[in-house]
C-alpha cells in the first residue's frame, strides 16, 4: 500500500513550530487524496480520461472463426463490428470468386480499405482501374466511386475493414447466413440485387445505375 509521510515544518531558530495538520497544508492533503484515490481505484472526475470511462476488454477472434455470410455471391466472415469496437471500425474477411464482386458504388459515411490476402482485385476509381496482388493495399475515401472484382481463374481472399463501423449492420439485415464456408459461394440471384438495391440508401450506400 502506498504510504505518504507528512514533513514536519522547518524549525526557525529560535521560534517552534508544530507539525501541520490535515487541512493545514492544502498542497499535501492534496496529493494525498490522489494518492488514495489511485490506491482505491477512484478518480478525481477531472482527471479521468476516455480509456478510464470507456475502457474495454480485448477482443480476439482465432483463425478460421468469426460470423459467416453470403451477400451478393461474395462470403464475408466478420472478424469485429462496431459493438466491439464502440463504433471505431468494423473488420471482415472476404472470399471472392473469380469474376465477382459488387456492381460500382459510393459510401457516404464510411472510409473503407483492402488488404489482399490472396489472388488479384481490380479496383475502379471513377474512371481509372488498377490491380492490386496479394500484399497490396487499398484505401477509398467516402464519397469515392468505386468497384472491387476479382478478374482472376481463382478466388481472391481480402481483408475488409470500414471506418467508421455501421455497413455491417447492412450485411446482417439483407445476406444469407453461410452454411458451409468452406465452400464456394453461391452465385447471386436476382432477388438478392433487388433486396441490395432496396437497402443500400439505409446505409448511405449509393448504387448508380448502369450507364
Amino acid at each position: 500500500m502506498w504510504l505518504v509521510r507528512r514533513r514536519a515544518g522547518r524549525q526557525t531558530p529560535g521560534i517552534g513550530k508544530l507539525p501541520l495538520r490535515r487541512g493545514e497544508d492544502p498542497e499535501q492533503d492534496q496529493l494525498k487524496a490522489k494518492v488514495d484515490n489511485r490506491v482505491s481505484g477512484e478518480l478525481p472526475r477531472e482527471e479521468m480520461s476516455v480509456e478510464s470511462v470507456a475502457k474495454r476488454g480485448v477482443t480476439y477472434v482465432p483463425s478460421g472463426e468469426g460470423k459467416p455470410l453470403y451477400l451478393v455471391g461474395d462470403l464475408y466472415t466478420f472478424k469485429v463490428t462496431g459493438e466491439e469496437t464502440n463504433g471505431a471500425l468494423g473488420l471482415w474477411e472476404a472470399v471472392i470468386p473469380p469474376q465477382a464482386g459488387p456492381p460500382p458504388h459510393i459510401h457516404h459515411r464510411e472510409d473503407e480499405s483492402f488488404y489482399v490476402l490472396e489472388g488479384e482485385i481490380e479496383f475502379l476509381e471513377d474512371e481509372r482501374t488498377f490491380l492490386a496482388g496479394a500484399g497490396s493495399f487499398v484505401h477509398i475515401p467516402r464519397g469515392t466511386l468505386h468497384r472491387f472484382k476479382n478478374v482472376g481463374t481463382k478466388s481472391s481472399r481480402a481483408l475488409m475493414m470500414v471506418m467508421p463501423a455501421g455497413l455491417e449492420k447492412m450485411f446482417e439485415e439483407i445476406a444469407t447466413p453461410a452454411t458451409d464456408p468452406s465452400a464456394p459461394p453461391p452465385p447471386p440471384g436476382p432477388e438478392d440485387v433487388e433486396k441490395l438495391l432496396a437497402v443500400a440508401p439505409k446505409y448511405g450506400l449509393e448504387i448508380p445505375p448502369p450507364v
